[in-house]
């Protein structure tokens, strides 16, 4: 089974659509606006995370953007090679593809929130946590997908090393 990679970048340009969307939109309407969502543990309220990731945001590190940019640009080449891996050794699981497609979606998300906007905008408060947004939701799917992608096909993995993989991949 072939996975049809125009679907794929469908699928995620889609999703990357629908979460800028939303942050367009309160980032020109509603950033001043604050409401429960579902009290004592869900409000929307608005904010710029200018920490760039959850890491840094709780450390309050201040990391220049240049370098969380790089970062970020390697995460998604290296999250490329990882997924063409795990469609190899999984026969090319329709779970991992579901998976890596949120994936994707939440790690451009995560770049282009903070080219285009003066920090990471996040409008959803887990009280008394932290505040996140939809790339958030996206990259904690993806986590959950791609545990359920491993566990359901843990029998038809082939042994192949992700090591390996790469050698064979830049062979030429």
């Amino acid at each position: 089974m072939e996975v049809n990679r125009r679907n794929i970048i469908i699928a995620v340009s889609g999703l990357v659509l629908v979460d800028m969307l939303i942050k367009v939109i309160i980032h020109f309407y509603f950033m001043d606006t604050h409401f429960d969502i579902l009290p004592p543990w869900f409000y929307f309220q608005p904010t710029y995370n200018t920490h760039y990731f959850y890491l840094g945001s709780i450390m309050g590190w201040q990391i220049p953007y240049w370098i969380i940019f790089t970062i970020s640009l390697c995460i998604l080449v290296l999250f490329y090679f990882l997924y063409e891996y795990y469609c190899v050794i999984y026969k090319n699981s329709k779970w991992i593809t579901a998976a890596f497609s949120v994936g994707f979606a939440g790690i451009i998300c995560a770049i282009l929130s903070n080219v285009f906007f003066p920090g990471c905008p996040d409008y959803i408060y887990f009280k008394p946590y932290y505040t996140s947004d939809l790339k958030d939701v996206y990259l904690n799917v993806f986590a959950g997908l791609l545990f359920i992608a491993l566990f359901l096909n843990r029998k038809t993995m082939t042994t192949l090393s992700f090591r390996n993989y790469l050698k064979s991949r830049f062979k030429g």
